[in-house]
């Protein structure tokens, strides 16, 4: 890695001490969950790429997705998240009339369960039962809650499971089920319920009111009978974006003003002024 001259890098630590300081962060919009959701920054219309781009210059969509983690693995380090997610990474002294919370949590998506449903006969590692997954579900939402972060509980898709256990898993036997899954999907809207959470079906969303399973809906949406395909993806993340506008109209980027301006209402004859008239100073 190049290094940078001391000349030019003390040069620039001059030039930036020399200009006064703002508060540029934007609100903040977590998505948690397992490689559904590691994959959702994907190029090929991830969802939450789809987020991303609606709330473009509005909020920061923060992505901590792990590939095949389960609920209790998640568990553990979602206080971490949490934290680094709610924590002031900012030092010096803020006006008085800044947000008192800085990091500003719109909301929060909580996509967890195709691991736990697991068949633990084939894949015991990964498989957490029933009742232990509703648990550590619930414990999850009351972290998020405590933090005053609103949560949607993403239920876990529809798996195909042959196609999924022909192309990666060393086994003559699939290690998921349809009906299993299911079980952990119906388990996620009671947990949803239960804590007033709002809740995304995919299982609604696939096959509509009913969820009646459909092999060929899957074969579509699925890109390997686990992970979303690319117009799997753009169903999720409109259907997202529709629910949160639905339940927040506030958040309608349309009608939202950004603290940095748009480049046409920059004046060039009132700088810096005209660029930070909206900013809290640090």
């Amino acid at each position: 890695m190049t290094s940078i001259p001391a000349t030019t890098a003390a040069a620039a630590d001059a030039a930036s001490d020399a200009l006064p300081l703002f508060d540029v962060r934007l609100p903040r919009i977590a998505c948690f969950g397992d490689s559904i959701t590691q994959q959702g920054f994907s190029p090929n219309q991830g969802w939450i790429t789809t987020l991303a781009n609606y709330w473009v210059r509005k909020a920061e969509v923060v992505n901590r997705g792990l590939s095949g983690y389960n609920a209790a693995w998640y568990r553990v380090l979602l206080p971490s998240f949490i934290h680094e997610l709610m924590m002031d990474a900012m030092t010096g002294k803020r006006a008085a009339n800044a947000p008192a919370n800085p990091a500003r949590v719109w909301f929060a998506t909580l996509w967890l369960g195709a691991n736990d449903a697991v068949l633990p006969a084939v894949n015991p590692k990964q498989h957490v039962p029933l009742d232990a997954f509703r648990d550590h579900l619930r414990a999850m939402v009351a972290m998020l809650q405590q933090a005053d972060i609103p949560v949607i509980v993403i239920t876990p898709p529809p798996p195909d499971p042959k196609r999924w256990s022909s192309r990666y898993i060393d086994s003559p036997d699939p290690d998921r089920s349809i009906d299993t899954t299911r079980q952990y999907r119906d388990a996620c809207i009671d947990v949803a319920n239960a804590t007033g959470s709002l809740v995304l079906d995919t299982w609604t969303l696939f096959f509509g009111p009913e969820a009646v399973y459909d092999i060929d809906v899957c074969a579509r949406l699925l890109s390997d009978g686990l992970h979303l395909s690319a117009e799997g993806n753009a169903r999720v993340g409109q259907a997202l974006l529709d629910l949160v506008l639905k339940t927040w109209p506030g958040l309608n980027a349309d009608v939202m003003t950004t603290a940095i301006p748009w480049h046409r209402h920059v004046d060039a004859n009132d700088l810096p002024d005209s660029l930070t008239k909206n900013l809290h100073p640090l």
